[in-house]
């Protein structure tokens, strides 16, 4: 499969401005893949699902406040399995939009 196959097959299950990602879900899938693009371009050898696995402290802070959470990112995380680099550095960037975006339509939603 594809880098673009994989990012129409994410769309194509989370929306194609994913919108049924949470902003957490969003938070999350971004350090999970800046980890992974870090981890591989250092060690040249490296899963997205290791990647993962490399940040599971956050992960496990994030998701025992929302068990939502997991599935979604293992879903996401099972789609972009292999994803190239320049792919994921894209993806990263649109996942920063999207987060400062959400976080513009939901003002002061950490102070409340």
């Amino acid at each position: 499969m594809t880098s673009t196959d994989q990012i129409t097959q994410l769309c194509e299950k989370f929306g194609y401005t994913l919108e049924y990602l949470t902003t957490e879900n969003k938070q999350l899938l971004r350090a999970v893949l800046a980890n992974y693009v870090i981890i591989l371009s250092k060690y040249k050898a490296l899963s997205l699902t290791k990647a993962m696995l490399e940040t599971e402290n956050m992960i496990s802070q994030i998701t025992s406040k929302c068990s939502r959470n997991t599935n979604s990112i293992s879903v996401a995380i099972g789609i972009l399995e292999g994803i190239e680099i320049d792919t994921a550095e894209g993806l990263i960037d649109i996942l920063t939009k999207l987060i400062k975006d959400d976080s513009v339509k939901i003002p002061n939603s950490r102070n409340k």
